[in-house]
């Protein structure tokens, strides 16, 4: 798994029957730690009581971005979503794209700006509402230490103002992410990993309430 991880950023397995198989095996990836409520296993169902917030706890779209950007920590290494129950088939797509080729393509100049200037990152509305919000500062691009390269991005909770030309950076990323999408079609008992340092992802809406994901962020031991 984890030359799958450090070739192509992510790897997706199939037939892990069981809650305790998945996190058995994603502890050969690395460490889980507690996530925003302090649980290990964060489940991601569909409740009517958030349909009008924005939240992994509904059934809309959820925009391009990486995991616990507003964290002023470093964030999860990875993430992990097993599949407990897939949904209705042609809904609830997960998409990633990996990032960092971005960086070689826009000029020298604007790739130190975003790695020099601390930018706002708050949590979504929906984590706001449970009580459970951050916000913290931080540039888009940064390096963890060992030297990493790290990026952290919320298409809907960051602010860019601080940035030159802010409004047409988002435009960019955004047609890169659309073109180099990668998406992933669930199926029961399925487990997928990624490298959130580098991908971001993202979700189609979907009409089935019982679809659930469960998720664990993954540190390196």
């Amino acid at each position: 798994m984890k030359n799958a991880l450090i070739s192509t950023g992510y790897v997706y397995i199939n037939d892990i029957r069981t809650e305790d198989e998945f996190l058995s095996v994603v502890q050969d990836v690395g460490k889980i730690v507690p996530q925003y409520d302090n649980q290990l296993v964060w489940s991601i169902k569909a409740e009517k009581r958030f349909e009008n917030t924005y939240h992994s706890k509904n059934n809309k779209e959820l925009m391009p971005h990486t995991e616990c950007y507003e964290y002023n920590s470093l964030p999860p290494r990875y993430l992990a979503l097993w599949c407990k129950e897939p949904g209705n088939e042609g809904e609830g797509f997960t998409w990633l794209s990996n990032l960092m080729p971005f960086f070689d393509m826009i000029p020298a100049g604007k790739k130190k700006e975003l790695e020099n200037i601390p930018l706002r990152y708050f949590s979504t509305a929906g984590l706001q509402e449970e009580n459970i919000g951050k916000e913290a500062w931080h540039p888009f691009l940064s390096y963890a230490p060992d030297g990493t390269p790290l990026v952290r991005f919320s298409y809907t909770c960051m602010d860019y103002s601080a940035l030159a030309d802010f409004s047409d950076l988002r435009d960019e990323l955004m047609t890169f992410i659309n073109a180099n999408a990668i998406k992933i079609a669930w199926k029961k008992n399925a487990l997928l990993i990624w490298d959130n340092f580098r991908l971001v992802h993202s979700r189609s809406g979907y009409s089935n309430y019982n679809r659930e994901l469960r998720r664990v962020w993954l540190v390196e031991d």
